[in-house]
């Protein structure tokens, strides 16, 4: 296989890692919403220079656009969902589980391409979803007998949805639009969507404080780097998509380390075993898959 998907896609995982840490800070301080917004403004004003050097892509009708469209909503859900969880959780515990995308991708070559799963895929599978059950607990609550959830990780599952979910959209339609117009419009469509979302439900909207603008666009920088390094690799090696798109969910993985090392996260022993086991699953799951 060529090489340069794979760097494609671990390119994104290193990306997308570091805006994962670089905004929990932010999250944490002014909610979910307004960094996610934010970060999605600053992401989108990245992306117009690409989309003035590639162009648009040959296939473009209303049906795709709307389609786009609708990814947009998806997009920003994601989004929003995973600012949440590093808001309220501990980002080593909350992003290994909203990456774990390998288990979407298999899973559904099994039930829309109706591929049989192998021994390793089933193990692997397993091991994902024993890490994220050990992940989601704390050691005092198993031993009591009682499970309670840690904070962050019901966010963390929806991210982990809809993430993927905006993926599907993703291999569906980025070779008829051309992967720059697909961006763009993914990504204005997520800052239309997340606009009325919130004023539905009222956010508050304020520009965030000066000292949290940095960070935020550099989150909003390498969302962009890593989005669009990412489905130009789908775009002209559309066949290896499902790889790239599992290297690229590394970015837990780069998220936890980050955690560890910079934030001093001290997980649990049961947790530190779930983040090893959901890693391992999706090494393996990647490299068999």
């Amino acid at each position: 296989m060529d090489i340069l998907p794979i760097l494609a896609g671990l390119f994104a995982a290193v990306c997308w890692g570091l805006e994962f840490f670089i905004v929990s800070g932010p999250a944490k301080e002014i909610g979910q919403y307004r960094t996610a917004m934010y970060t999605l403004l600053f992401s989108g004003a990245a992306m117009v220079p690409f989309l003035l050097y590639f162009g648009i892509g040959p296939g473009v009708d209303a049906y795709l656009v709307a389609a786009v469209a609708l990814a947009g909503i998806v997009s920003f859900l994601g989004f929003y969902f995973s600012f949440r969880a590093f808001r309220y959780g501990d980002v080593c515990i909350t992003a290994p589980i909203a990456s774990a995308s390998p288990v979407v991708v298999v899973l559904a070559s099994v039930f829309i391409l109706h591929d049989a799963l192998t021994p390793i895929e089933v193990a692997s599978i397993a091991a994902v979803i024993l890490g994220i059950v050990l992940v989601s607990t704390k050691a005092k609550d198993i031993s009591m007998r009682r499970i309670i959830v840690a904070a962050g990780v019901g966010s963390a599952l929806l991210a982990f949805f809809f993430v993927d979910l905006s993926d599907v959209f993703a291999g569906a339609y980025i070779t008829l639009l051309g992967f720059a117009f697909f961006c763009v419009l993914l990504r204005f469509s997520s800052i239309g969507s997340g606009y009325v979302i919130g004023r539905a439900t009222r956010q508050d909207m304020r520009a965030p404080p000066r000292r949290l603008v940095a960070p935020i666009a550099a989150a909003g920088f390498l969302e962009t780097a890593g989005l669009m390094v990412l489905m130009y690799g789908v775009f002209v090696w559309t066949s290896a998509m499902p790889i790239m798109s599992s290297l690229s969910s590394f970015m837990g993985g780069v998220t936890a380390v980050l955690g560890f090392v910079i934030l001093k996260e001290r997980p649990e022993r049961n947790q530190v075993l779930g983040i090893a086991l959901a890693v391992i699953g999706v090494v393996v799951l990647t490299y068999f898959a």
